[in-house]
């Protein structure tokens, strides 16, 4: 069935997910803003298509991607969250938004098995050095296809480009982001701090 739900659309019932405070600010969790999500999950939409497919999200968060694949048509989605607060508010968003998705309590080390797609926002690596590259070797291990948002720098991008290679993976970065971090943490000093993210996306070869 084709999809019917507009861009514009989908951000406005993503905006009803919750942000969150996070609890450890090593974890560096940060919600993918609504507007950002939404893009995201369309240039996806329209690049693999989403009926059908069996997609994972590693540190889900409050679930903003992981529901959207769930209604942009996804057959089955999963969202790994390490954050129980966190994953009870993502479980109450997709029931609230009638959204079909897995919300797993624990580290991404416990999810086995094959999907069609991995879409993630993981965390960007600046306070635990590796962080990114923890979460796409996982993806690696979970999909042949992966999106995956990361800090754009060039030196990061090297090492994600460096990285993937060595695993076999080609890599593009499909579009750059001002993505907004708002003040939630102790060492922050701007009611919003802006970063630039790229979006990637890696096939394996």
């Amino acid at each position: 069935m084709k999809n019917r739900i507009k861009k514009w659309e989908l951000a406005l019932l993503l905006a009803r997910v919750p942000d969150l405070v996070p609890c450890h600010p090593s974890l560096e969790q940060y919600t993918t803003p609504a507007e950002i999500a939404a893009d995201v999950l369309f240039i996806v939409l329209q690049r693999e298509g989403l009926a059908g497919r069996h997609v994972v999200d590693l540190g889900s968060g409050t679930g903003r991607l992981a529901i959207g694949c769930a209604l942009l048509g996804a057959s089955r989605v999963v969202g790994v969250e390490i954050e129980s607060r966190f994953v009870y508010a993502a479980r109450e968003a997709a029931r609230s938004l009638k959204a079909s998705v897995e919300f797993v309590h624990g580290d991404i080390a416990c999810i086995r098995g094959k999907f069609d797609l991995v879409v993630q926002n993981p965390p960007f690596g600046v306070r635990r050095k590796g962080a990114d590259r923890r979460f796409l070797n996982k993806a690696f291990s979970l999909s042949n296809i992966v999106y995956s948002i990361h800090k754009s720098d060039n030196k990061i991008r090297q090492l994600i480009k460096q990285f993937a290679a060595k695993r076999g993976f080609k890599s593009v970065i499909v579009k750059s982001y001002s993505f907004p971090i708002p003040y939630s943490l102790p060492q922050h000093v701007k009611t919003v701090h802006r970063v630039r993210v790229d979006l990637w996306r890696f096939q394996y070869d």
